[in-house]
């Protein structure tokens, strides 16, 4: 077998992940058990013996694991699907050339565009994007790291800020072109801010384990005493001292920054929602517990007139710390946030069964092609929550941001642009100069 191969889907064959695996799925076979009734609490069915069963199929069910295929009434025998069986073809051509830039993240100010790639040292500036457009590679003196730490990034007038694991450096651009990168801080960052000209920087604040690329071994991420930092270049790092609790998202406001936390509670519910602002000085206020429609729902803060977005409801951030719902969300996605007066949404892509059907579409042809990506990006109607635009993601974690003109930016492998006249198309990396590398500061 010669040529290109597309990947059609993704197999999850552990629930923490496992070596990845190029081939061609030449084999499906669904597996089912049949139970009966026992006695014996409290397993009220055992299993019958001998009654494991592998049947071919044209393609493995969207859960393979844990879901009742048929009750047989007589006797209320039931028949559970335990899982799939995919016979691979590894003898199958190499995967096509890595493109120079794979984005992992970006920002845009004003007419510019910086990227990110996914695990190299490597930063795009894109002049002008949406207008005459010019590209410039930077290599930055940093690690290469691994996609599930992929580097976070924010823009200003004069540069950018670029913050992961190997920690967060100040990137400024000279006339000549080059970039002068400082090192502001060596601890790892997961989450960036940036209100004139000082930075927000947190480290991690999750309980969650990882994969060590090296070894394959499953290991908790660190978590430092003080994971949130106050940087300016030139200065020592200030650290926060932040209340208890996981940050689910951070942003700038007048004079400082806004933090979105998830704490643990006493009481029937395990755990509550508290925002936390910070000024540029360092300066914490922390607010009361929210009454959220959903504390467990994915929620995100815009700047734009202090708007907290949850799943199902966008609310008004109030002086206090606390909110008020301003109006409800027809449709429920996996995240929602605004980006100037417009909402968007990330969404699985839909099977067409319950209330929500084929949503974001009318019918699984009015849909992106299921190998593009197994995640929606939805942009609304301002007015109506109608889509106007649907694109395809890869992962459900991309973060858009938009230039000056209105233009919405999405990095996801590829760069994708979405036009205010409703167009989409990817935007061509090729860069016009090439590396002037990069010179330490002050030099």
């Amino acid at each position: 077998m010669t040529g290109h191969v597309q990947v059609r889907g993704i197999l999850i064959a552990q629930e923490y992940g496992a070596d990845e695996v190029r081939g061609l799925v030449t084999r499906v076979q669904v597996i089912t058990t049949t139970s009966r009734p026992n006695d014996a609490d409290p397993q009220p069915h055992e299993l019958v013996p001998g009654s494991v069963r592998f049947t071919d199929v044209d393609e493995a069910p969207f859960s393979a694991h844990g879901s009742y295929t048929e009750t047989v009434c007589s006797g209320e025998r039931l028949v559970r699907r335990e899982g799939a069986l995919v016979d691979l073809d590894l003898d199958i051509p190499p995967a096509d050339p890595r493109p120079r830039v794979v984005a992992g993240a970006l920002a845009a100010h004003d007419k510019d565009l910086w990227v990110i790639d996914r695990e190299l040292p490597l930063l795009a500036h894109v002049h002008d994007a949406a207008g005459a457009r010019k590209t410039t590679e930077h290599i930055l003196p940093l690690s290469i790291v691994d996609p599930d730490q992929c580097r976070c990034i924010v823009a200003d007038a004069t540069g950018c800020w670029v913050a992961g694991p190997d920690g967060v450096h100040r990137v400024e651009v000279s006339p000549d072109g080059a970039a002068g990168v400082t090192c502001v801080d060596d601890q790892p960052a997961a989450q960036i801010a940036l209100c004139d000209g000082v930075l927000l920087a947190i480290g991690n604040t999750e309980q969650r384990l990882r994969r060590d690329p090296r070894s394959g071994h499953l290991a908790p991420l660190d978590i430092l005493d003080r994971p949130a930092r106050i940087l300016v270049p030139g200065s020592a790092p200030a650290p926060v001292d932040l209340p208890k609790g996981t940050v689910d998202a951070v942003t700038a406001i007048d004079g400082g920054f806004l933090l979105l936390l998830t704490v643990s509670i006493s009481g029937p519910e395990p755990r509550g929602r508290r925002l936390v602002s910070i000024t540029t000085d360092g300066a914490v206020q922390v607010g009361p517990i929210l009454e959220l429609d959903s504390n467990l729902s994915s929620a995100s803060l815009s700047p734009n007139s202090l708007r907290l977005c949850t799943r199902k409801m966008v609310y008004r951030v109030l002086d206090d710390l606390t909110v008020e719902p301003i109006r409800p969300v027809s449709h429920h996605g996996l995240r929602l946030g605004l980006i100037g007066v417009r909402l968007w949404t990330v969404t699985y892509r839909p099977r067409g069964i319950g209330r929500r059907g084929w949503w974001p579409g009318t019918g699984p042809d009015d849909l992106p092609p299921c190998e593009a990506g197994q995640w929606l990006f939805v942009l609304l109607d301002k007015a109506s929550d109608r889509p106007t635009i649907v694109v395809p993601l890869s992962t459900p974690l991309t973060r858009p941001s938009a230039t000056a003109d209105g233009t919405v930016w999405l990095a996801d492998s590829a760069v994708t642009a979405l036009r205010p006249d409703g167009t989409v198309d990817d935007l061509d990396l090729a860069f016009d100069d090439p590396s002037p590398g990069h010179r330490p500061a002050g030099l």
